[in-house]
């Protein structure tokens, strides 16, 4: 996902099966994130990063979590 801004914030369901992404900007590791929860929650923002004002590079990827493979992505916030 290409995005015009200065911060970027994912908002994410959580669930006790979903597992982990990884999320990437401009092409390097930031950090893994995982979204299970006891109970079933939405548009939880796992996720929130600055950086400097301009285009940047969003990449999510499932991280293949042993028993709990998915990730729900309610939405994509971004900061202009």
């Amino acid at each position: 996902y290409t995005l015009h801004g200065r911060a970027v914030a994912l908002p994410l369901s959580r669930a006790s099966s979903y597992g982990q992404v990884k999320v990437y900007v401009d092409g390097a590791y930031i950090a893994t994130v995982d979204t299970t929860a006891s109970s079933h929650v939405n548009r939880s923002v796992v996720f929130a990063r600055r950086f400097a004002w301009g285009s940047h590079k969003l990449k999510l990827v499932v991280a293949g979590t042993a028993g709990r493979p998915a990730v729900v992505v309610d939405a994509v916030e971004v900061i202009r």
